[in-house]
């Protein structure tokens, strides 16, 4: 399912607690051969008076390339660096 926010949540907030990481998967026109925007992060809690935000900007370029030849290039590197 597409969609352009989500979010997540915490039953009791993780002061003091190590760095957490989530995923996340983005999609894509296959015609496209650059994406320029940003992703927003934002945490809210009770004892925030405001919320934190960070903005991330991202540029990512696409490359097309032949699945096989990238696996039989990676098969070869492979085989070769032992």
């Amino acid at each position: 399912m597409s969609v352009e926010s989500f979010s997540l949540e915490c039953k009791q907030w993780r002061h003091g607690i190590g760095d957490e990481y989530f995923r996340g998967q983005i999609s894509i026109d296959c015609d496209t051969n650059q994406i320029c925007g940003a992703i927003e992060f934002q945490i809210h809690a009770e004892n925030l008076s405001s919320p934190a935000k960070k903005v991330l900007p991202i540029r990512i370029s696409i490359k097309r390339v032949s699945t096989r030849d990238y696996a039989q290039a990676l098969i070869k590197d492979l085989f070769n660096s032992s």
